[in-house]
């Protein structure tokens, strides 16, 4: 079990790690047959396609505060 899963979470549902794209629609399949509360651990890679232009990230996160950013 992943150790940042709390405790309690651990008690009350299934959680499985999923680490590969391949296990995913398995994972969640079995999730959703077994009828219980399921956690699917999917670990991630932040890898942003490429784009022209960008989103202006600290805007988005703080709306109220004057952030600015590097022009790309």
């Amino acid at each position: 079990m992943p150790p940042t899963v709390p405790t309690s979470l651990r008690v009350l549902t299934c959680v499985v790690r999923v680490t590969s794209a391949n296990d995913l629609l398995p994972a969640l399949q079995a999730a959703v047959d077994s009828g219980k509360p399921t956690v699917l651990d999917v670990a991630m890679i932040n890898n942003p396609p490429p784009t022209t232009g960008h989103w202006n990230i600290p805007d988005i996160y703080s709306p109220d505060k004057d952030v600015s950013h590097v022009s790309a």
